[in-house]
């Protein structure tokens, strides 16, 4: 149960870093973005990376 609550946690943690990087591609650059599956699939590698290092 404690990592369901840290894993939620840092994806709250998680989550303006995310919009202001797809924000910035999206409105500044105005382009895709490359490889979106592995940027996500990179997303969430850090999520429960960040997870498990925090449960320990």
């Amino acid at each position: 149960m404690q990592l369901l609550s840290i894993t939620l946690d840092t994806a709250f943690d998680v989550l303006p870093i995310v919009v202001i990087i797809f924000g910035f591609q999206f409105l500044v650059i105005r382009q895709p973005v490359p490889h979106l599956k592995q940027v996500l699939l990179g997303f969430l590698y850090v999520l429960l990376g960040l997870s498990f290092f925090l449960v320990g």
